[in-house]
């Protein structure tokens, strides 16, 4: 054999050496690179095929999440309308409401009264210099609970000492019925001595002078034989007052007097000082059988 040709031979032998030699490192690396990632860390090989059931896993889950997102998301925004109508509901609840530096009163079905109750006869609230008494009542509930419960007979000839709220007094705190009435009355910048002027004893804490303003002619008022004629009239709104007058026959007899505070016009409640419960809302009641109810009914405006 000639050396040229034995060179020829070397040169192949050591071609497929090398290449032999390439493809034991190539595929060392590529096991290498695909081999498990430690854990707690993210394998940084190339991604294979064998990954993309994951792959798809994953975007079968995030649809499954965007779903479930969707739904919570309607079901939010149904909570969202349910909390919007229920809002709605309570601003639109019966009673007086702020309108500005008014107080409007809201009818059973949500609308704004549109009834002019001054009359012939101006509403109690109008003749005594009160128009913000709804306004007084609604705002200062609270300065009223718990006031202590004394009877005018000790007081006839200081009737002041009948208009100590709990709020001002607490424990020293002193109201009949009528005194209740008429620290409304009077907080609410009312002129208490067109009460007074009624003349019966204990003046402006004596319920039977504002009876006489109603039945003299100088407030409107409506009269019913009975609580349940009143309750199914429709003719009360809240913050009206009432007057309950007994069988005078009766021995011992006494007339009672509050703040009508139902939420509809059907509604048993009065707001009242009584010897009993100390001041709270109560049903529309007295100790004595009610024989005559007498409805002051106010503007509020």
């Amino acid at each position: 054999m000639k050396p040229n040709n034995n060179r020829g031979i070397l040169v192949v032998i050591l071609l497929l050496a090398l290449i032999i030699l390439s493809a034991v490192l190539i595929g060392g690396k590529g096991r290498k690179n695909t081999a498990p990632a430690p854990a707690g860390k993210a394998s940084t090989g190339n991604t294979s095929a064998s990954v993309s059931p994951v792959t798809e896993k994953t975007t079968v889950t995030e649809k499954a999440a965007t779903g479930s997102s969707e739904i919570n998301t309607a079901a939010t925004e149904n909570v969202s309308e349910d909390t919007s109508q229920d809002t709605e509901a309570q601003e639109s609840a019966t009673g007086w409401k702020k309108d500005g530096d008014s107080w409007v009163y809201v009818n059973e079905d949500g609308s704004l009264s549109t009834e002019d109750r001054s009359g012939r006869l101006p509403t109690i609230d109008k003749y005594l210099g009160c128009s913000h008494l709804a306004g007084w009542m609604t705002e200062h509930f609270d300065d009223y609970r718990n006031t202590n419960f004394v009877p005018m007979t000790d007081f006839t000839d200081t009737p002041e000492m009948l208009l100590r709220n709990y709020k001002e007094y607490g424990d020293e705190s002193s109201m009949n019925c009528t005194g209740f009435v008429a620290h409304l009355l009077k907080s609410a910048g009312g002129n208490l001595d067109l009460v007074s002027y009624m003349g019966l004893k204990g003046q402006y804490a004596n319920a039977d002078n504002y009876k006489r303003l109603a039945t003299q002619g100088y407030v409107q008022y409506y009269a019913f034989d009975s609580v349940d004629e009143f309750l199914q009239s429709g003719k009360g709104r809240k913050g009206d007052i009432l007057y309950l007058e007994p069988d005078w026959n009766r021995a011992n007899a006494d007339c009672h007097i509050g703040i009508f505070w139902g939420d509809t016009s059907s509604d048993n409640k009065m707001w009242n000082q009584n010897w009993n419960i100390k001041n709270d809302v109560t049903t529309i009641v007295m100790d004595d059988p009610v024989e005559k109810l007498y409805l002051f009914p106010i503007n509020g405006y």
